[in-house]
């Protein structure tokens, strides 16, 4: 789990954490909460002028080594390049990319393909929701933190396909 602090954030960050360990550990699938995007490889004040600058060998440790990275859309998942195709048991990995609304994106999709990695995509279902996003859909609201409704999305769904396709292939 690779979760975001600003942008389409997950302000329930902990309860998603909670059900996808819960449902990795139910496949036998390892988890690791890696944190915040922008935490990765942060060092503060070493950039130009005391800003802060990011180191890439945790950006390519984290991904080159994970068979599967869920997390909501955005820059971070660029990273998608340093991913094996497959991981050391030969089980398919990929992108599970969390999308706000009915926001596409196919950014990192095209990405994942380039670098043979298998690619989903998950996103809220409920008519509230498709009804708010119908009225407001611009990049300020896409980009807008929300909490992952467990029963009007489709990220618990799209995750536990992919750990079976995982689970089928060893």
């Amino acid at each position: 789990l690779l979760a975001r602090r600003r942008g389409p954030a997950w302000t329930n960050r902990a309860a998603v954490a909670d059900r996808l360990r819960a449902l990795a550990r139910a496949r036998g699938a390892p988890f690791v909460d890696a944190g915040f995007a922008e935490d990765l490889g942060r060092v503060a004040g070493h950039g130009a002028d005391g800003a802060d600058c990011y180191l890439i060998g945790p950006q390519v440790a984290l991904w080159e080594n994970a068979s599967l990275v869920v997390a909501p859309h955005g820059a971070h998942e660029a990273n998608v390049v340093f991913m094996r195709a497959r991981d050391g048991a030969g089980a398919p990995g990929g992108l599970v990319e969390s999308f706000n609304c009915g926001h596409r994106s196919t950014t990192y999709r095209m990405l994942a393909r380039a670098a043979g990695v298998p690619y989903a995509w998950a996103a809220e279902t409920s008519s509230a929701a498709r009804a708010r996003c119908e009225q407001q859909l611009n990049r300020e609201f896409l980009d807008r933190a929300r909490a992952v409704d467990f029963e009007h999305d489709t990220l618990l769904d799209v995750v536990r396909a992919r750990l079976d396709l995982r689970s089928k292939a060893k």
